[in-house]
């Protein structure tokens, strides 16, 4: 059973994503659209933000880009970029809030050590910008706030990690090293495929794959289709589901 969903996760998505080369067939500025959508988020039961995002590989890196949108007269807009190299290292990372603020913050890999760079929206503020250095390597994952997005990600990375090859494949529980940019943070969090599970999926019972991500003494449940696309997320301790559009 492990071994026909690595599979078929390495095959659709984690492949071109996360390979160990660029494949010098293709073309550098070939793009692929890997993944695209919105997710609507919930808190007890109401609709409180929409994420939209897209993800697209070339032969060299993949680009995940991402915009959520609180609901109200006067909504929250935050956006982000992430882009990686092919191997799933990480190059850059760039935040803004458009909204209520004007605040932005880049992230990018050096040797051992990952550079935040914090930009004030508002003039008077400049005196505020500042730079923050992690020494973190570049396999370090980005795991922000608020963009669900970046735990489809690191779902396919832990997949394409943990087996490789199609061989052998066990997919046990392994600790990963995060950084949350928007806290100005790293640690550790655990990652678990739990098996195949039904849940209720908009109004139907449906059989999904189901991961457990475990940060902050908090357990996220992240459910995949067969496609290996994330089609739901249940956090209990917070009354947060996320659902894709």
């Amino acid at each position: 059973m492990q071994k026909t969903l690595v599979a078929l996760a390495l095959t659709l998505l984690l492949a071109p994503l996360f390979a160990a080369s660029p494949d010098k067939k293709k073309t550098r500025d070939e793009t692929k659209i890997v993944d695209a959508g919105s997710f609507g988020i919930f808190q007890a039961g109401r609709r409180i933000a929409t994420e939209t995002f897209r993800i697209q590989q070339t032969a060299t890196q993949s680009l995940t880009t991402s915009e959520i949108k609180t609901e109200g007269a006067e909504p929250m807009v935050q956006s982000s970029e992430l882009t990686m190299a092919a191997n799933g290292d990480l190059m850059k990372y760039l935040w803004r809030e458009d909204k209520p603020e004007r605040l932005q913050s880049s992230l990018e890999a050096g040797d051992q050590i990952l550079m935040q760079h914090i930009i004030m929206g508002e003039e008077k503020e400049k005196n505020k910008n500042k730079d923050i250095p992690y020494i973190l390597p570049s396999s370090t994952s980005v795991l922000d706030d608020y963009f669900f997005v970046h735990r489809e990600v690191l779902t396919w990375r832990y997949l394409a990690t943990e087996c490789p090859a199609l061989t052998d494949c066990k997919l046990k529980k392994v600790n990963i090293g995060v950084i949350v940019p928007r806290q100005h943070t790293s640690g550790l969090v655990t990652m678990e495929f739990a098996g195949r599970d039904k849940v209720v999926l908009k109004g139907m019972q449906t059989e999904l794959n189901h991961f457990v991500l475990h940060a902050d003494d908090v357990d996220w449940s992240l459910y995949f289709d067969d496609a290996q696309k994330m089609v739901k997320v249940e956090v209990p301790s917070e009354k947060t589901e996320v659902v894709r559009d």
